[in-house]
């Protein structure tokens, strides 16, 4: 019955090209990609974030340097607060889960405190692992409204921390306790000891609970050094972290990587660091009103500064949140350009309507050229064109429309809408009412020039931008206008615009890649080498986008040999090994129909001690399908899944997928079915259509369809009018 199942689902995917899944029971994660199942919950939705230290003695998550994304474990997984300081990488798993896990949410989270057990059944009883997270970090893989619990897959991860290992000083003469927090890399501590000014050997310290370590030793008015030994095994030492001059309750903080002097922490710029920590919007008003409660100062330029780094973040919500608070706290004067920045974040989190609503009930004296254009963004932000040019009309009205933003933003708007005709006109008309074009103004009427191929327009358009003095020309109008002229099929002309494109680079080694692209559009290999040559002495360092850019122009020229040269060259100089790189030359090698000597490639990488991502072996897979090497594709689609934990969000080529399906129900391999479409379960999700198909595919067959109608309801999509229809049809 597998094969016959395997041969309808690779017919439905051929005819559908859908994400591919089939139920089966007992959806295990691969353990030994390093992913693990669990479950997690949340803390009360109104408890503090930053009072969640609980069993591991932070009194303060912040002030501890954990933000936010803080977890309980249970006892399996807290270990007797061995694991205070750990994180973890939790990813809702929505196979099992579909209605309240957020697609691909993931959140990375510091074990702060234990999870009880009531041994009678609950979630933290041994032996469960299971995460009581802070409501901020389960926002991240959950959606919000669920009070239950949701099933996760969980990996120990390294922990990235700023401003050094802190070590608290509590007790009193007669009793000596340190609380150690901020440890980066695995973050939790196996061992710690203790060393004073007088005294001359390490003393080893026992933990007293949690992260609080105790000692005997009398260590008051000494210079203090320690020792930790991580989970790991790793040791690091901090020598004279502590002076002499010490009290009980200050902390001191050292560099992660155990060497130099610390010094007592302080608060200077503490709120924008706790804020900017505060990743979700729920977690950011909690931390301005705690800042205010404590006695401390807040002024306006560092509440506009965290706007300012929210609003580069893209975390726009919390930014919103941080302006509200602004407003609507009566110590601050809200400026026209205050406004201005909130009509623009209401604009990203609401919609236009809701900004435009704000902007109506500001005041006169609000309404500025600053307001006026924050609204505008918010049109031109959705491609509304009608509404842009009436607010436009208003904004020359009040004599608000003398801005080159303005035009820049209506050139952008009727471009969007394909009217190229009229981007040029609004350039005349600027230049008429005395507003100057910048580099982006001619920048978008060069576009439409090019996209209509009216390259005498654009030639003459160039032209008169060069000659304008306020007008610095960089690389990157060169490359769009190479780029048109290469589409034309202009060779010559494009060479000239790219000579000019490298007299402009100076150290730009975006600019470098883009001029190797173009050249190797060109087919030009002798240039290509030639510059790289450059802009290895010029740029002196390349990162992995350099040889990523560099690679795919060689795989696309056919020069396979000098790419497999500068893969050894980049593996002798890299320091992280990215597959993203290696990815290229193996494409190249099965797009020429040499996927035995990718897959060897591949091996000897792996023979190196490096784990490939799924996709490397998805792309040998790919290379045995196109030579109907389907026993080897099947291979190499299971070493995929193998190393499923590299990139546990990797989605397989449906096409692959359907091939391999139809060829393991043609060879009618029960157990290797079976296994099959089971490691497909935790990469692929299941769909409605998806059923349907095999629902009328086994109808037609005359075959049970229980069973699919139980793995209906497993994946929590319920049965609509078509399955009934189909049902009716038994």
């Amino acid at each position: 019955e597998l094969m016959e199942v395997a041969k309808y689902y690779s017919l439905f995917l051929g005819q559908i090209f859908l994400f591919i899944s089939v139920v089966f029971e007992g959806i295990n994660v691969v353990e030994a990609s390093g992913w693990l199942n669990a479950h997690a919950t949340f803390y009360g939705i109104n408890q503090d974030p930053s009072k969640l230290g609980g069993a591991c003695g932070y009194e303060n998550t912040y002030q501890a340097g954990f933000g936010v994304y803080t977890t309980a474990l249970s006892g399996a997984l807290f270990r007797g607060g061995e694991a205070c300081g750990a994180c973890y990488q939790v990813t809702c798993n929505t196979m099992l889960d579909r209605k309240w896990c957020l697609p691909r949410g993931s959140v990375t989270v510091t074990a702060t405190n234990f999870c009880p057990p009531n041994h009678n059944g609950g979630w933290c009883d041994p032996p469960r692992q299971h995460f009581d997270m802070s409501m901020p970090a389960f926002l991240r893989i959950a959606r919000q409204g669920n009070e239950g619990v949701v099933p996760v897959l969980y990996t120990r991860v390294s922990c990235t921390r700023k401003g050094g290992v802190r070590f608290t000083l509590k007790g009193q003469s007669n009793f000596n306790m340190v609380m150690i927090s901020n440890v980066g890399g695995d973050g939790d501590i196996k061992n710690a000891w203790i060393r004073g000014s007088r005294t001359r050997n390490w003393v080893a310290m026992r933990r007293n609970w949690g992260a609080n370590w105790q000692t005997s030793l009398d260590i008051r008015s000494q210079t203090l050094s320690f020792r930790l030994t991580l989970v790991n095994g790793r040791t690091l030492d901090f020598f004279n972290v502590v002076p002499s001059s010490w009290q009980f309750g200050q902390t001191f903080a050292a560099p992660n990587h155990g060497c130099g002097e610390a010094r007592p922490t302080t608060s200077k710029s503490g709120l924008r660091m706790l804020t900017i920590n505060a990743t979700e919007s729920s977690a950011v008003i909690p931390v301005l009103d705690q800042w205010i409660e404590e006695g401390r100062k807040v002024q306006k330029i560092e509440l506009q500064r965290i706007i300012r780094d929210l609003r580069s973040r893209r975390r726009y919500s919390q930014a919103l949140q941080v302006s509200e608070w602004m407003s609507h706290g009566g110590l601050w004067s809200f400026s026209p350009s205050d406004c201005a920045v909130h009509v623009d974040l209401i604009g990203v989190v609401h919609g236009w309507a809701t900004a435009e609503c704000y902007f109506d009930s500001l005041k006169d004296q609000e309404k500025t050229d600053k307001t006026y254009g924050a609204l505008l963004n918010c049109y031109v932000r959705e491609g509304l064109l009608d509404k842009s040019l009436l607010h436009v009309q208003k904004m020359k009205e009040t004599g608000y429309a003398s801005s080159t933003l303005i035009y820049n933003n209506l050139m952008c708007l009727y471009k969007q809408n394909g009217q190229l005709d009229k981007v040029p006109e609004l350039l005349v008309e600027m230049k008429k009412n005395g507003v100057s074009p910048n580099n982006f103004s001619y920048r978008i009427c060069i576009n439409c020039y090019g996209e209509k191929s009216n390259f005498a327009s654009l030639e003459e358009l160039l032209e008169e931008m060069e000659n304008q003095s306020h007008i610095s020309m960089d690389w990157t109008t060169y490359s769009i206008v190479s780029n048109y002229y290469i589409r034309a099929n202009q060779r010559e002309k494009a060479i000239v615009f790219l000579k000019k494109l490298e007299d402009a680079l100076h150290k730009d080694a975006v600019g470098y890649n883009h001029l190797i692209s173009l050249h190797g559009q060109l087919g030009n290999l002798d240039e290509v080498m030639r510059l790289w040559g450059v802009q290895k002495i010029v740029c002196k360092k390349q990162i992995n986008r350099d040889y990523i850019t560099m690679l795919g122009v060689l795989v696309k020229l056919g020069e396979l040999e000098k790419a497999k040269e500068l893969l050894q060259d980049w593996e002798s100089s890299c320091h992280t090994y990215d597959f993203r790189v290696p990815n290229i030359l193996l494409i190249g090698f099965c797009q020429r129909g040499l996927t035995e000597k990718a897959e060897d490639m591949l091996r000897e990488i792996v023979k190196k001690g490096k784990v490939p991502t799924p996709n490397s072996w998805g792309i040998i897979a790919g290379g045995y399908m196109n030579k109907d090497n389907m026993e080897k594709a099947f291979e190499c689609m299971k070493e995929a899944l193998a190393v499923l934990g590299q990139n546990p969000k990797w989605d397989p080529k449906p096409r692959l997928v359907y091939n391999i399906l139809n060829w393991l129900g043609n060879r009618e391999e029960l157990e290797e079915v079976q296994a099959f479409i089971s490691s497909l379960k935790t990469v692929v999700p299941a769909n409605r259509n998806l059923y349907h198909a095999l629902i009328k595919a086994n109808i037609r067959d005359r075959k049970d369809v229980d069973w699919v109608l139980k793995s209906m309801k497993a994946d929590c999509i319920e049965e609509d009018a078509k399955v009934e229809k189909l049902l009716g049809m038994r």
